[in-house]
C-alpha cells in the first residue's frame, strides 16, 4: 500500500494530487480485490465446508464484486 498517496488526500492540492495518481490507486485496489475475490472462489469451490463458512465467504465475495463496481466507478471518472 502506498501510504503516500493515501496522505495525498489531505493536502491543499489533494483534487489534482488525487487526479495524477488515480490510475496508481486503481491499481493497486483491483490488485487487492483480486486477493479478497480470488480467496473466495477458492473457499467457495471447497464441497466440505460448512453452510456458515459458505454465506461468510459468500458475502464476503459479493462485498469484494461491488468494491470492484465502486473502483471501475472511479477509474472512469479519473478518465474524464
Amino acid at each position: 500500500i502506498d501510504y503516500e498517496l493515501i496522505g495525498d488526500w489531505g493536502t491543499a492540492n489533494r483534487g489534482r494530487n488525487v487526479a495524477l495518481r488515480l490510475p496508481e490507486l486503481v491499481h493497486d485496489l483491483n490488485n487487492m480485490l483480486a486477493v479478497v475475490i480470488g480467496g473466495c472462489d477458492l473457499v467457495l469451490s471447497d464441497p466440505e465446508i460448512s453452510e456458515a463458512t459458505r454465506r461468510h465467504a459468500g458475502s464476503i465475495h459479493t462485498a469484494g464484486q461491488r468494491s470492484a463496481q465502486l473502483v471501475q466507478q472511479l477509474a472512469s471518472w479519473g478518465e474524464s
